[in-house]
Parts: C-alpha cells; structure tokens; sequence
C-alpha cells in the first residue's frame, strides 16, 4: 500500500511544482478537480485500482482516464487522504507559483483542470 503525501517534492525553482507522489500523478491523469473528488468520496480509506478500471472510479473521472489510470497501477492499492482543504491550498499554492514563473493562465488551466474563471479568482485572492 501507498500513502499520499502532501509534502511538497520538488523546490520552486521548478517551472510546475507538482503536487506530492500519488496525488500529483492522480491530478495529471485525471485533472485537479477529479483528483479531489476522489478524496472527498474516497478519502480516508484504502482503494485498489484493478487493471480493468471499476465503476466508482469511471463514474468519478470517465472511462479514458480510468483506463489510462488503470494501464499505469494495475493492481495497486492506494490510501486517499481526507484533508481536501489542503490539497485545495496545495493547488492554489501550485497555481500561484506557476503564475509567478509566468506561466500563461490558458497553460495553467490545462495543467490543473480548472477554469478561467476559477484560476483568476485563485491568483486575485493571494496576497
């Protein structure tokens, strides 16, 4: 079994912090919002991820990804953390380092899976 960590990985200098272990490769391959979604449903319990994907997990983030997801972790059981608060605060911290770096917001939102909208209220509330 895996544990997901929210400790950050990797230094600023980076042009795309990622997000830590799991939940980073979770959020490229099924974008932010999904990976989110997963904790809030799932969080706190263990979950395995067959190599065929199961229904929870299209139903969560579409058959593509669930496939993609289940191509990478067959047959892995992963423990999903509850604290959605502070994989948000890791996303919006993640966002305003990109930004910093002079990322586009259009890049920015391709990479978090987040909209216009949601990135520019995200950057306007940060000191």
């Amino acid at each position: 079994m895996q544990q997901l960590s929210l400790l950050p990985t990797t230094m600023a200098t980076e042009p795309e912090p990622p997000a830590a272990g799991v939940l980073g490769e979770m959020a490229e391959v099924f974008g932010w919002d999904a990976a989110v979604l997963l904790c809030r449903r799932y969080g706190g319990h263990e979950v395995y991820f067959a190599a065929t994907p199961a229904k929870w997990l299209v139903d969560v983030v579409g058959q593509e990804k669930a496939e993609a997801w289940s191509q990478l972790h067959p047959g892995e059981r992963f423990y999903l953390p509850k604290g959605v608060v502070r994989l948000r605060a890791d996303r919006n911290r993640r966002i305003l380092q990109m930004r910093r770096s002079g990322i586009s917001v259009s890049e920015i939102e391709r990479r978090v899976g987040l909209c216009r909208a949601q990135i520019y209220s995200i950057l306007n509330s940060s000191p």
